[in-house]
């Protein structure tokens, strides 16, 4: 996951998904791709539902490596 370290560097870009949904019963699917550097990359989900929705965010923590 994300840690308060991760958080603090400067040389991140982070993108924030958020999805909310009726909690009907029914299934639920939802999907993200990007390059990713298993090294300086890092993504963190938080789920939560109750009787009457669903909520689930995704954030993304993206390493910027600026050319010289």
């Amino acid at each position: 996951g994300i840690n308060a370290e991760y958080m603090g560097n400067s040389n991140r870009k982070y993108i924030v998904n958020c999805l909310i949904a009726q909690n009907t019963g029914c299934g639920m699917h939802s999907a993200g791709a990007c390059y990713w550097d298993s090294v300086g990359d890092a993504t963190f989900t938080y789920k939560v539902e109750t009787p009457s929705i669903i909520c689930v965010t995704t954030v993304y923590g993206l390493q910027v490596t600026l050319a010289a």
